[in-house]
């Protein structure tokens, strides 16, 4: 099974000037975690609902003036289409996150496959929990990733 079978295909995008408060708004209204940040066609980062709490608001930046190109994440994971969801797994764990962007074989963003989609998808739970694991321990991720 490939990531194009399981992934979200409907993405919900922001600009790198819109506001933390109208993407955490974005991010309520279509029940997801991530947003691409995109200018034109091009991908330039993701805000997560993490960076909002952690990188802004925690920091006590206000939401209604900072643009998302202030805490996005520039360093892009991703994996094409015709990735194996269990290599996706894999690169998550490596990584340590919940989602990937998905890309065409031409660059062009085709959608988000989360942690949720592959343990759905993949129904091997020894397989889902060791990846559920690797992604929330450090050491664990470290460990496999050597």
């Amino acid at each position: 099974m490939n990531v194009k079978d399981i992934m979200s295909s409907n993405v919900v995008k922001i600009s790198p000037g819109t506001f933390l408060e109208e993407a955490a708004r974005l991010m309520k209204t279509y029940g997801v975690g991530m947003l691409p940040v995109i200018e034109g066609d091009r991908v330039l980062g993701v805000v997560t609902d993490r960076d909002i709490a952690v990188r802004a608001l925690a920091q006590g930046w206000n939401a209604l003036l900072t643009e998302a190109r202030v805490i996005m994440s520039e360093n892009i994971v991703w994996c094409f289409e015709d990735t194996p969801a269990a290599e996706a797994a894999r690169l998550m764990a490596k990584r340590q996150i919940h989602r990937l962007l998905v890309f065409s074989r031409e660059m062009i963003l085709a959608g988000v496959v989360s942690l949720d989609d592959i343990a759905v998808a993949l129904r091997d739970e020894k397989a889902v929990g060791q990846t559920l694991r690797d992604v929330s321990c450090p050491v664990v991720a470290y460990r496999a990733a050597a």
